[in-house]
Parts: structure tokens; C-alpha cells; sequence
């Protein structure tokens, strides 16, 4: 960021190279400037006011979509709705609901076209991606663990392999949806985006519904998948704030 940043000053100082400046009226402009800021009062806003601000920016009807999944899910173990083998079909549904959810929020931006207000002095866009990605995973995991553990003590399943099945649909979904949100056809059409969260949710679906993948044998598998996948979030997610900073996701209508 620094080095973009005197790029572009060097290019104003080679365009105005040429240009006569009078230095009295130069001093006089900095005077001035100065005695104005020293007459300014800036106060620093509290952190409670940093999260009141992003609080009513964001997309509310998202959130609530996304409330009423985590607590869905948390609800399907909770009350013994479904025996052992239909929850693990359900939870993976819900887990690669969740995931894509989660980055349905953070694209809600760009369909509005808030990022066109980028570094202005109402807005920063990555700071609000940064709290949206944040609270909604954090809403998506706590709803994950609080699964994972109803399913162990009601269903009596094995906490450690019941919380890696339901965090691999969550992840690759993630994944999956942000892949397509960093594309410029993700950003301007909402439904692109929405359709790969039903593909993952649904291919999701027919894995479950496989006996195979639940032996002791396949759980190598389910870890590889759960490594890699965090590992491509991660790269995705460096590679998405990258792009965010140098402006070329911006305004998509």
C-alpha cells in the first residue's frame, strides 16, 4: 500500500514539474491550512461506536437468515428430531448452508454498492468486510460446536469425528463461494452466488448419504479435506483484501 502510494505522488511530481508555483502564496495557503486545524477539534470514537457503525451499515436481512440457520441447526440435534444417520445428512446440509451464508453477508456489500465509497470519510469497506467476516463466523462455528457437542451427549457420537464431518462441508462451501465472489460476474449478479451456495449445499447432500464415508478408513480423507480447505480459505481470504486495497473490486452497479 505504501509503495502505490508514492508511485502516485511521484507521478504528480513529475506532471507538475513544469508548473510556476509563487512561493508567498504557497506560505500564505500553509499558514492558513494550519491555523484551521489548530482550531479544529478531533475527537477519537470509542470502539462502541466503530461496532454501532458497522451494526447500521450492514445488511440486516441476511443476519437474521443467518440466526435463524444457526439456531435451526442447534435446534434439529438439540430436540432428537432425527436419528443418527438422518443427522448426519442434515448437519452437513446445514453446516455448507451456514458456510455459505456467512459470505453471502460479507457479498451483500457489493450488491448494494456500498464499496464504491471506499476510503471516503463515511466508510471503510474493508474494515466493515472485516467485521462482518468475523461476527458471521463466529455466529457459524459457535453453531457448529454447539452441534457437534448435543450430537455427541444425545446421539453418543464421537465429538472429535462428528466435529470434522460438519466442518468440511462448512469450510469447502466457504470456499466455494468465495471463489465465485471474487469473480467480477460473482459481484454483480446475486444469484450466482446464492446458486453456488445451493450446489455446494446440495452436492453436500449426496456425499452424506454415502455409509462408505463414515468408516474409520475415510477419516484420513476428512482431515486431508478439512487441512486443505483451510488452507485455500486462507489464501483466498489474503488474495481478497489484496485486490480490496489496490481497488479493483469496487461499486458492481
Amino acid at each position: 500500500m505504501r509503495k502505490k502510494y508514492d508511485d502516485i505522488k511521484a507521478l504528480f511530481e513529475e506532471n507538475d514539474r513544469d508548473v510556476i508555483i509563487d512561493t508567498a502564496r504557497k506560505q500564505e495557503a500553509l499558514q492558513s491550512v494550519c491555523t484551521k486545524n489548530a482550531s479544529m477539534k478531533n475527537t477519537a470514537g470509542s470502539r462502541w461506536q466503530l461496532v454501532k457503525g458497522q451494526l447500521l451499515y450492514m445488511n440486516k436481512n441476511i443476519l437474521c437468515f443467518h440466526l435463524a440457520a444457526c439456531m435451526g441447526m442447534v435446534l434439529l440435534v438439540w430436540t432428537n428430531w432425527c436419528d443418527i444417520q438422518a443427522w448426519e445428512q442434515y448437519s452437513m446440509i446445514c453446516s455448507g448452508v451456514l458456510g455459505a451464508l456467512s459470505v453471502l453477508e460479507v457479498g451483500s456489500m457489493f450488491f448494494s454498492g456500498m464499496t464504491e465509497l471506499e476510503a471516503s470519510c463515511y466508510f471503510n469497506v474493508r474494515q466493515l468486510t472485516a467485521f462482518q467476516m468475523t461476527y458471521s463466523g463466529i455466529l457459524s462455528l459457535a453453531a457448529l460446536l454447539l452441534s457437534t457437542v448435543f450430537a455427541s451427549i444425545r446421539l453418543e457420537r464421537n465429538i472429535l469425528m462428528t466435529g470434522i464431518y460438519i466442518l468440511v462441508p462448512f469450510v469447502t462451501t466457504e470456499c466455494v463461494c468465495l471463489a465465485v465472489m471474487l469473480t467480477e460476474i460473482g459481484r454483480r449478479n446475486l444469484l450466482v452466488l446464492i446458486a453456488a451456495g445451493i450446489f455446494s449445499a446440495f452436492f453436500w447432500s449426496i456425499l452424506a448419504s454415502m455409509p462408505r464415508l463414515y468408516e474409520a478408513s475415510a477419516l484420513v480423507f476428512w482431515i486431508a479435506a478439512l487441512v486443505a480447505g483451510m488452507g485455500i480459505f486462507v489464501l483466498q481470504m489474503k488474495w481478497f483484501f489484496e485486490i480490496l486495497d489496490k481497488g479493483e473490486i469496487v461499486c458492481a452497479d
